[in-house]
């Protein structure tokens, strides 16, 4: 009798009232529609998981499977050290999201991928998120009004970060740290050394057209003194030109976040910070200092300049290179899906431009990343683990640069994972 109920085929997993075939019609017309008709790597997941949920498999759905049957992984898959699933979990949520609240905004039936669970859930929509969609639609154009104007608060941001003035209160009324910083191996020699710290953020280059009266950036021209020559810059001009001189008028949202980060870190440990943008960081202005710079190569070229050579290169096409492979690490590593979804953060420390100085680098191809690692080295418990991987002795004196794992959604990273990290002896200078 067990045998013969064993073999049963599977119920489809679908709330009465709803059958089958209306939520293989409801799939194909999300499959169908622009949120999806251009990402097969999404379509193919809520293909599969759909079709799976239907069949009475939904149980079955867990990350190990869906790596090896969606996105083409072998049998050596561990999903410790390769979050494809996840990543393009968070990305299908959202992607869902939108289209029901766009061109699905009439759609009876709606199929969710619940947070925690690969197994989807099927309903009949309701009145009240009908009006909920309405209320959605009104913000979303609020919303995007308001994109210039994001622009606009951040650079206040780092103009009122700038005056640095309510720092130390802040830091005062602060609960003592949870974790000894100043044992870490990172942070130890920072707090010890008498000088400030300067935080060095990237300066995003801007043209402005003074006819039409806007500002404009692409991502590829970053050079102000050699831009005439770069094909991208020459097609700027003669598409939207006249352009200006270079401006520098606004900061990353993320960057100004790290900002204030960092400063209330080192403000609850006695240390007096000084924020310097990237193109007013000449080195008058910062070799008596700690230097701090946040953010990546493309808007900060002082980081070319540095005496550090990174043993892990960021690539234009969002991998990085591991120059100095150790046993077991990689040659690279890559985004599986998009930088913003997922990306790597570097976080590099050497000795300063000056005696009993410091350099202390966070970069990443993302905003995300450099914020995931900066929360990463100010976090106590993350802080507390780091220390502990690195094994640092007493007394002792070495460059790190340690590789973090940033998974993120909407440009905030939501968890950071320590994959690797180098680590060399500093030769012994005298003050």
């Amino acid at each position: 009798m067990k045998a013969a109920r064993s073999s049963l085929p599977a119920e489809p997993e679908v709330p009465a009232g709803i059958s089958a075939a209306q939520v293989e019609e409801q799939l194909r017309r999300i499959l169908a529609s622009e949120r999806f008709a251009h990402s097969e790597r999404l379509r193919r997941f809520l293909q599969y998981v759909v079709e799976e949920t239907l069949a009475g498999r939904g149980d079955k759905l867990k990350e190990y499977s869906l790596g090896v049957a969606v996105f083409n992984r072998d049998a050596s898959y561990d999903p410790r050290t390769d979050p494809i699933v996840r990543v393009e979990a968070v990305r299908l949520r959202s992607r869902l999201s939108e289209y029901y609240s766009s061109q699905g905004s009439d759609d009876p039936l709606i199929i969710e991928l619940p947070r925690g669970s690969y197994t989807t859930t099927v309903r009949w929509r309701s009145a009240g998120q009908e009006s909920q969609i309405a209320q959605l639609r009104r913000w979303r154009w609020i919303r995007n009004a308001s994109i210039a104007a994001a622009l606009v608060m951040a650079a206040l941001s780092t103009a009122l970060f700038l005056q640095n003035r309510s720092l130390r209160e802040e830091a005062a009324a602060l609960p003592p740290p949870l974790v000894a910083a100043d044992r870490s191996p990172i942070w130890g020699p920072i707090l010890a050394s008498p000088a400030d710290v300067a935080i060095v953020f990237g300066s995003p280059l801007f043209f402005e057209n003074e006819q039409k009266r806007f500002y404009l950036r692409q991502y590829d021209v970053n050079d102000p003194v050699n831009r005439f020559k770069l094909p991208e810059f020459q097609t700027l001009d003669r598409l939207l030109g006249p352009l200006s001189e270079p401006r520098y008028m606004y900061a990353q949202m993320g960057d100004v976040y790290c900002l204030h980060q960092l400063g209330a870190f080192l403000g609850r440990h006695g240390k007096q910070t000084r924020a310097i943008p990237a193109f007013q960081a000449n080195w008058d202005a910062i070799k008596n200092s700690n230097l701090i710079v946040i953010g990546p190569a493309r808007m900060n070229p002082i980081l070319e300049r540095l005496p550090i050579q990174l043993d892990f290169e960021f690539q234009p096409d969002f991998y990085v290179t591991n120059r100095r492979p150790q046993p077991g690490e990689k040659t690279s590593y890559w985004t599986p899906s998009h930088r913003d979804a997922l990306s790597y953060g570097v976080i590099a420390s050497a000795p300063g431009l000056a005696p009993n100085r410091e350099i202390l680098v966070f970069t990443s191809h993302a905003s995300a990343g450099t914020r995931g690692a900066v929360e990463y080295l100010t976090g106590p418990a993350t802080l507390r683990e780091l220390t502990a991987r690195l094994n640092h002795r007493p007394g002792e004196r070495r460059n790190y640069q340690i590789l973090l794992r940033v998974l993120a959604d909407h440009e905030q990273a939501y968890r950071t994972e320590y994959v690797t990290h180098h680590s060399s002896e500093r030769a012994v200078t005298k003050p």
